[in-house]
């Protein structure tokens, strides 16, 4: 149950940014706003991979803090290379921030 308010939260969130990134994009006319849209429902892709797998292997996570540690340390590079597994353009796959 814990998990699934997680994968919800973090729903909303990726739902959030993609409508404030369209809307910026469609402002700016640098990017695409379709790209926009879907790199900001794809940011945080490596999340939804790991509580996925957290999920089907409950061993792995033994409690709330171990869970936002592993989510915390990994989902960016695991997001990275799931979206460079796809072949999808590097403007997407491209690693901000820490």
């Amino acid at each position: 149950p814990g998990l699934r308010g997680l994968v919800r939260d973090a729903w909303r969130h990726s739902a959030r940014v993609a409508a404030i990134a369209y809307v910026l994009a469609r402002e700016q006319n640098r990017i695409n706003p379709d790209t926009a849209l879907l790199g900001g429902l794809l940011h945080d892709i490596g999340r939804f991979y790991i509580l996925a797998e957290l999920d089907a292997h409950p061993d792995l996570a033994p409690d709330a803090q171990a869970v936002d540690d592993i989510v915390r340390d990994w989902h960016s590079g695991v997001g990275q290379a799931i979206l460079e597994s796809w072949d999808l353009p590097e403007e997407l796959c491209q690693k901000h921030g820490p």
